[in-house]
């Protein structure tokens, strides 16, 4: 059996000739690179503290990308998979693409984010889960594909934390932002009847339908 020195310097040299080869391609995927980065570090894995530790090294090709790129986004996974805690590696990805001079906010945030909002659901931190995913919506565009779809699932976490009136606030911005020809806006109007009734506003739906039936004539 070789000794632990020599394999981990074995694998110290494999790490940084992937992190030469990846950093001499910008701006391209070196699926070899990747690819032998995801097996170096299953084997380091394997080794139960025998061998280095890989994110040190995974790190340090991290941070050399473009955040929001494709090569990016997919050693970011691997990073993240390396985290005893994998909230503490989602955060450190999330932190990157916030502190990113690009202001920009893409699918690739709003992936993270709900990954985020995902993992402190897991480690029953209700409270912080749905602070940050309040937050999250504030920073979504009302054109970004997601809106409606992020701003239900908003709505549903404040229905479930008994805090309507803020069901009723998010339900009613995604309103103004349908376009009257959308086949969305019958249900919205529809779920927040529903809301209203729970706060004691049993004739706010005769207003929206009126409202919405003007809108479309």
């Amino acid at each position: 059996m070789r000794p632990i020195a020599e394999v981990n310097s074995t694998v110290l040299l494999a790490w940084e000739f992937l992190r030469l080869q990846s950093a001499g391609q910008p701006g391209t995927f070196c699926y070899h690179c990747f690819h032998a980065a995801e097996l170096l570090a299953k084997a380091v894995k394997n080794s139960r503290g025998a061998v280095e530790p890989s994110r040190p090294h995974l790190e340090r090709i991290w941070q050399s990308l473009l955040p929001r790129s494709l090569v990016f986004n997919a050693w970011s996974h691997l990073l993240v998979d390396n985290y005893a805690d994998r909230l503490e590696g989602t955060l450190r990805i999330w932190t990157k693409l916030q502190d990113s001079q690009v202001p920009l906010f893409s699918d690739v945030d709003l992936d993270w984010s709900r990954d985020i909002i995902l993992q402190l659901r897991k480690k029953g931190l209700a409270d912080q889960s749905l602070s940050f995913q309040a937050n999250i919506f504030e920073l979504l565009p009302p054109t970004n594909l997601q809106f409606c779809a992020f701003g239900r699932n908003l709505s549903d976490a404040y229905v479930k934390s008994n805090q309507i009136y803020e069901a009723i606030r998010v339900r009613e911005q995604v309103l103004t932002t349908l376009p009257i020809s959308s086949t969305l806006r019958t249900s919205w109007i529809m779920a927040l009847d529903g809301l209203y009734k729970k706060v004691g506003k049993d004739d706010y739906l005769k207003t929206l339908s009126d409202s919405m039936f003007v809108e479309n004539e």
